[in-house]
């Protein structure tokens, strides 16, 4: 008795999946067991399951990573002035608030001092620097 082969590949071949792009027919090949045993295929199934898992945990991460980064760096540019001058000691506040005020396109100005200290308040006292 002689044994007679069939010509055509078996498998996903037969249902038309040559169509299909190669990482797609890797991952169909490899999917199913070749043995048919259950556990290389559940296997197969929880670690393709734990990839896009951790694929998903990971765009979700970085998505809102940068909307946190856009939305502090908004808020710090928003309260950092573009220029600040900082004058020597014993000079007066006054002339340099009108020189600052005469230069063409500035908006606004706004003094600040800077220094450490004590804040005393209803008997809590708290360093301030």
């Amino acid at each position: 008795m002689s044994r007679t082969t069939n010509p055509e590949p078996t498998g996903v071949a037969q249902r038309g999946a040559w169509r299909l792009p190669l990482p797609w027919l890797l991952a169909l090949r490899y999917l199913k067991s070749a043995r048919r045993d259950a556990f290389t295929t559940f296997l197969s199934v929880v670690a393709l399951g734990a990839i896009a898992l951790g694929v998903a945990a990971l765009i979700l991460f970085l998505s809102a990573l940068a909307g946190f980064q856009h939305v502090l760096r908004s808020e710090i540019l928003a309260r950092t002035p573009p220029i600040e001058v900082t004058l020597p000691a014993g000079a007066e506040l006054e002339p340099a608030l009108a020189a600052t005020r005469a230069v063409s396109g500035v908006v606004r100005v706004t003094p600040v001092v800077r220094g450490r200290g004590w804040l005393v308040s209803a008997g809590r006292v708290v360093p301030v620097s």
